[in-house]
């Protein structure tokens, strides 16, 4: 080969490929990964299910799973973080399922979890400490979209709250709001952005289920709300957009509902 001959350079990539690997890869530990749950947005509903169903026909888990799973979930924080692990292997199916030409939908989703996307037992709420769980026990691929609905379900008809979901919550942090209150609190919603609004509702009904039940109740009804969220909340956009100073803890428990549900 002559400088400026002229002559064809070729190259055997495959060759360069797997001597790189070799080389480089060879010997060395596997990385141990923590992996959260993928943000799909909208895409997940759509061009990301619809492929996956193409590799792995989906079949409706039985009514009579669908129950036990939920009733052996129990909380839902339970349910959302068994959610956000579907969420991940259903990532990691669309994202592989292209490489098998045939994959095996009867294989249980907790043994995928575990052979394949090499997660821990503990980074794993699907079966967790529990290996005796249905969902442990039953669920295969073909199931993971019934599933995932399923949950969804879950989390969506418990978003909407009533006075009845704080039946444990001491009488006196009940009261009414005035129709000024009311009014006041809706202007206050609109100060925020929706992610500030999850982290302030989330943060609010932790504090009414913890700290606004039988034995545990503590406070005065007239003291305000503002200064016990601020233990958690203690930030920029909280302390700036939180503007009813005034709100006290007896009407706690509408103005969550009212923050939550909108207009009563």
């Amino acid at each position: 080969l002559e400088y400026r001959g002229g002559d064809n350079i070729s190259f055997l990539w495959d060759r360069i490929e797997h001597q790189m690997i070799d080389r480089v890869l060879l010997g060395k530990p596997f990385i141990q990964s923590r992996i959260k749950n993928f943000q799909f947005a909208n895409e997940m509903e759509n061009s990301v299910l619809d492929a996956l169903k193409r590799f792995i026909p989906q079949e409706d888990l039985a009514t009579l799973y669908q129950e036990k799973i939920l009733s052996e979930l129990g909380s839902l924080q339970a349910v959302r973080k068994l959610r956000d692990d579907v969420d991940v292997a259903i990532g990691f199916l669309s994202a592989t399922c292209k490489t098998f030409l045939q994959m095996d939908g009867k294989m249980l989703l907790v043994s995928y979890m575990k052979n394949t996307m090499r997660l821990p037992a503990d980074a794993v709420h699907v079966f967790g400490s529990n290996q005796a769980s249905t969902v442990s026990q039953v669920v295969q691929l073909h199931h993971i979209f019934s599933l995932r609905q399923l949950l969804n379900d879950k989390l969506t008809n418990s978003g909407r709250f009533s006075s009845e979901s704080f039946e444990k919550v001491e009488e006196q942090y009940k009261q009414k709001l005035s129709e000024e209150q009311r009014r006041n609190l809706q202007k206050m919603k609109l100060n925020f952005l929706p992610g500030e609004l999850d982290v302030l509702l989330s943060t609010w009904k932790t504090f009414i289920s913890h700290r606004l039940c039988g034995e545990y109740q503590t406070f005065k009804p007239n003291h305000t709300l503002k200064q016990y969220l601020q233990v958690s909340l203690n930030n920029d956009w909280f302390n700036k957009h939180f503007t009813e100073v005034d709100l006290r803890l007896a009407h706690c428990v509408d103005a969550y509902i009212t923050l939550k549900n909108g207009e009563q």
